[in-house]
C-alpha cells in the first residue's frame, strides 16, 4: 500500500521495457529497484512451469538482465523447482520495519483444473525466507491481505473459460463481502475481477484501489483479437472496502502502439513520477513489458 494518489486518471506511454516474458510484474522499490515476474521455467508434456523471477532495475528503469535472481521457494514445498504441476505467481509484495513480506499463490495443474494454494511469506535478503502464514483459500485468487482484511476473487469453474471465472468476494472481520460499485462492475456480465494496487489517500482518508475487469467480447465487435475477452483497468475510491465510488476507467494511449489491451498493471512511484508497468494484451508470454508514466 503506498499513501499517495493517483494525479489523474491519464497514463501515457513511456517506453518498452527491455525485457521479454515476465508475467504479472510487480515493481519494489528499496534502495535499489526491483522488478518481479514469473517466468517459464520448464515446458513438459503440453504443461507450461513459471517461477517467480527478480530482477534489478538501474535510475532509467532499465532491466538489468544479468541481475536475474528465481526465487527458492522450497521452503514451501520440496519439489518446488521439480514438480511439473506447480507454478508460482507474486500477488503482492511490500517492506516494513525492515523485513520484506510476499503474497505467493502456488498453482497446481491438475489438467482439467488448477487449484490454488495461498501463502505469507517473509525475508531479508531474498535467499532466506520464512513462512508466516498459510491461507485457507484455495478457491480464491488472494491479492492483498491488508491488516487481516483480505481481498480476493471467488473462483467458479465455467464451461467458457479454462480459468474459470473469478469475481470479487473480501473476507472482512470474517464476513464475506461482495463489494458494491456505483458503476462499471457487473457481477453478471463480467468474467474476471483482478485487484492489482491499494493506494492510500492520507488527506481524504479513503483508499483508491487499481484493478482490471475481464469482458467478455460480443463476437460482433470489431475486435481482432482471437479470444473472445478484453481486460480493462479501472480505478476506485473506497472508505469501508463494501462500497466503492468514482469509479473510473484507466486511460492510456496504447492503440496507436499494435496494443489490443493491457494486462496486470502494477502501479508505482519514482522520482516523484507515477508510472503503471504492464504486460500486453498476450500476458506477457512473449512479448515485452510496456511502461506507462501519469500524465
Amino acid at each position: 500500500m503506498i499513501q499517495d494518489l493517483l494525479n489523474n486518471n491519464e497514463f501515457i506511454f513511456s517506453k518498452y521495457m527491455n525485457l521479454k516474458g515476465l508475467r504479472y510484474p510487480k515493481i519494489l522499490i528499496l534502495d535499489k529497484i526491483f522488478l518481479f515476474g514469473s517466468q517459464k521455467y520448464k515446458n513438459d508434456n503440453n504443461k507450461v512451469k513459471y517461477l517467480i523471477n527478480k530482477y534489478e532495475l538501474d535510475k532509467q528503469l532499465n532491466v538489468i538482465l544479468d541481475s536475474r535472481l528465481i526465487l527458492d521457494l522450497s521452503i514451501i514445498i520440496d519439489e518446488y523447482f521439480e514438480d511439473i504441476n506447480l507454478s508460482s505467481w507474486l500477488r503482492n509484495i511490500y517492506s516494513l520495519d525492515n523485513r520484506i513480506y510476499l503474497n505467493i499463490e502456488l498453482k497446481f495443474n491438475l489438467g482439467n483444473k488448477f487449484i490454488h494454494k495461498n501463502y505469507l511469506i517473509e525475508t531479508t535478503d531474498f535467499i532466506e525466507f520464512k513462512i508466516l502464514k498459510k491461507y485457507d483459500l484455495d478457491e480464491y485468487f488472494l491479492f492483498f491481505d491488508l491488516n487481516d482484511k483480505i481481498f480476493c476473487s471467488k473462483i467458479k469453474e465455467r464451461d467458457y473459460f479454462c480459468w474459470g471465472e473469478y469475481l470479487f468476494n473480501f473476507k472482512i472481520n470474517n464476513e464475506n463481502i461482495i463489494p458494491n460499485f456505483d458503476k462499471i462492475v457487473n457481477y453478471k456480465q463480467d468474467r474476471g475481477h483482478v485487484l492489482h494496487n491499494i493506494l492510500f489517500d492520507s488527506n481524504a482518508n479513503k483508499y483508491i484501489f487499481i484493478f482490471s475487469i475481464r469482458h467478455k467480447i460480443d463476437k460482433y465487435t470489431n475486435y481482432s483479437n482471437n479470444n473472445d475477452y478484453i481486460y480493462r483497468l479501472y480505478k476506485a475510491e473506497t472508505k469501508d472496502f463494501k462500497n466503492f465510488y468514482n469509479t473510473e476507467e484507466i486511460k492510456t494511449n496504447h492503440k496507436d502502439l499494435n496494443i489490443e489491451f493491457l494486462s496486470y498493471p502494477n502501479y508505482f512511484k519514482y522520482k516523484n513520477k507515477q508510472y503503471l508497468i504492464c504486460n500486453q494484451d498476450e500476458f506477457g508470454k512473449s512479448k515485452n513489458l510496456v511502461l506507462f508514466k501519469n500524465k
